[in-house]
């Protein structure tokens, strides 16, 4: 982690005020309410790139809880790295898409995102790995 990061405590905020669209079930065919994939394209966008067929599909899964779990991580790490603090920052695709792939899956094996964003111990967790991955410090 070569560069300085936002202070974690405006991260862990940011955590606490996760706004319910973020938390609410991902779409999955016919059931639930978020097109994940276009919210993937808007942080795309945000940091002013292409979001390719490769990030949109990251969107997309099958109907099984693990797949839930990991499309609601996304979401959570979208609404994360939409940050203002991360916005003048350059952030490859190829950043991205491991926050949203590797770093998704790995807080979906762990539980619930709404566990990141509740328990204080778990929210800290996220903030240092996301960090990580953006190659930040806090």
């Amino acid at each position: 982690m070569n560069n300085e990061g936002p202070p974690l405590e405006s991260l862990l905020r940011r955590l606490t005020e996760t706004p319910q669209d973020f938390l609410a079930e991902p779409r999955v065919g016919e059931k639930g309410q978020i097109a994940v994939s276009a919210v993937i394209g808007d942080v795309f966008r945000l940091y002013r790139l292409v979001p390719d067929r490769v990030a949109l599909e990251l969107g997309a899964a099958e109907d099984n809880a693990t797949e839930r779990n990991r499309l609601a991580a996304i979401l959570l790490l979208c609404w994360f790295v939409s940050d203002e603090t991360f916005r003048g920052r350059t952030v490859s695709c190829d950043v991205l898409l491991t926050l949203f792939k590797e770093t998704a899956g790995e807080l979906a094996e762990q539980g619930t995102p709404a566990k990141f964003v509740y328990d204080p111990h778990r929210r800290e967790e996220l903030v240092r790995l996301a960090l990580a991955r953006l190659d930040l410090r806090p």
